[in-house]
């Protein structure tokens, strides 16, 4: 049933760390999902203080911001953790479908995550769990593994895989491939 209807992806490309003041970060590439829809991702992150960032990101059924904390950090820790709220606007198959929701296009959802990595020289790897709360009351959870191959101070290749549970209903695979400048 949910094959011919769309339900996009839910991207982190994020490292568990935040950026350093004043740091600015753009990523852009493709997410798949399994039900084989492929859709532009892009994000745009700020470093405001050493221990916060802000970010935005659009994919094709989701936009959104949020703003991160490190809880600790990979150069003075030995671990990134890493926590966000924020909020925007997603659309899901499932969630336009239900009978409770007809009508509503794209809803209001507010975003809280976590994430728990370590950034090495040149790579960084990260667990992370984002969960959208999209008004009226529908969940999207969304859990992603992720490497960034830091190829050189300004360019990377990111690289993440995980899956999404929808309200409870259905889970689908997810992956990620991207590439990234900063300054």
């Amino acid at each position: 049933m949910f094959a011919s209807l769309s339900c996009g992806t839910y991207s982190v490309l994020r490292s568990a760390d935040t950026l350093p003041k004043g740091q600015v970060e753009l990523n852009a590439g493709l997410a798949a999902n399994g039900i084989g829809e492929v859709v532009p991702v892009g994000q745009v992150a700020v470093g405001v203080h050493d221990r916060v960032d802000v970010f935005a990101q659009w994919e094709l059924w989701n936009a959104f911001a949020e703003a991160r904390a490190a809880v600790f950090k990979s150069e003075l820790d030995g671990i990134a953790v890493t926590i966000g709220i924020g909020g925007g606007v997603a659309s899901t198959a499932l969630e336009e479908a239900s009978d409770t929701l007809q009508g509503v296009e794209n809803d209001a959802a507010m975003v809280g995550s976590v994430y728990i990595g370590r950034r090495f020289d040149w790579l960084d790897v990260y667990l992370a769990n984002r969960t959208l709360w999209l008004v009226p009351s529908f969940t999207l959870n969304s859990t992603k593994l992720g490497v960034r191959l830091n190829a050189s101070e300004h360019f990377r290749f990111i690289i993440e895989g995980g899956a999404t549970v929808h309200h409870g209903a259905f889970t689908l695979a997810e992956a990620t491939v991207a590439i990234g400048t900063g300054w």
